[in-house]
Parts: structure tokens; sequence; C-alpha cells
């Protein structure tokens, strides 16, 4: 949809919410519309409008929670240009990205980002794997033994005599 039409539509959804402020389904279309055109402050007030009359709307909560992200990297990326974050804002920010890996069962949370070098661990020696078993050799044909002679040509020592 063009910016031209997003933004008519926005403005056709306000009139709506106006004429039925009750309908949560205008709400949450507000929403949606406020998030297309990237204006995610009003996208979080149409879907919080949308949660006050739904309070089980899952769509609405995607779209307060996504929005509030998105917020929150762009703010992010305008203080890091200016200043380091302060130490606590930083424990505070790390602790928030926990508790988002943890909720969303993520280890990482930008898909196709490389993850940070993890601390040196430990290294644990691998297993040797055993060998296959090579097949057993053919028998060999062992001579049987015969009697002893009592000549000196069958004593084995009679050389060393």
């Amino acid at each position: 949809m063009s910016s031209g039409a997003q933004d008519k539509a926005a403005d056709l959804l306000v009139q709506a919410s106006k004429l039925n402020p009750t309908s949560d389904a205008i709400w949450v279309k507000l929403a949606q519309a406020q998030f297309e055109r990237q204006d995610y402050p009003k996208a979080i007030d149409a879907a919080t409008e949308a949660l006050a009359r739904s309070p089980n709307s899952a769509e609405a909560r995607s779209i307060i929670f996504v929005s509030s992200m998105r917020l929150a990297v762009s703010s992010l990326s305008e203080i890091r240009a200016d200043t380091p974050l302060s130490e606590g804002n930083k424990t505070e920010a790390e602790v928030l990205v926990k508790e988002l890996r943890d909720t969303l069962g993520e280890a990482i949370l930008i898909p196709g980002a490389k993850p940070l070098p993890k601390p040196a661990q430990r290294v644990r020696p691998r297993p040797v794997a055993k060998a296959a078993e090579a097949p057993a050799p053919a028998p060999v044909a062992v001579p049987k033994p015969q009697p002893a002679q009592s000549t000196a040509a069958s004593d084995p020592f009679g050389a060393l005599r």
C-alpha cells in the first residue's frame, strides 16, 4: 500500500474510532495502520485502546510489543551515536535482553546476526571413537606335532651340545 493510501486508511480509522469508540476491532485496525506507517507511538496508543476494550487481544499485545521494541532499538541507536550508555542503563538493558531471550526461547534475538564470542571455556577431550572391528584373520593351518623320536636329529638342542 502506498504511503498516501496508508495515511488515508489511518485517517478513516481515526474517524471510525470516534463514531464507534467501543469497537475493539476498529482500534486494532487503527493500530495496524499506524504500525504499517511506522508511527509506533500511535500504534501503541491505538493497541492500548483495543486492549482496554478486549483485554485478551493477542494482536493488540503483539503490536504493542513489536512497536515498543522498534522504538527501543531506534532510541538505543540514537543514544549510542551520541554517548555510550551509563553503567546502570547498560546493566538494566542486559537484564531486559536476558528476559526477552528467556521469554522467546531464543539465544539470538536478531535473526542473521552473528552471536558475540563466548568466553573461553575449558575444552573437554572428546571420547575416541572405537575403530571398526577388523574381520577375523583367516585360519592358519598348523601342522600336527609329531611324536618325539629319540634320535639326535630330532633333538633341537643337539647342535648346542
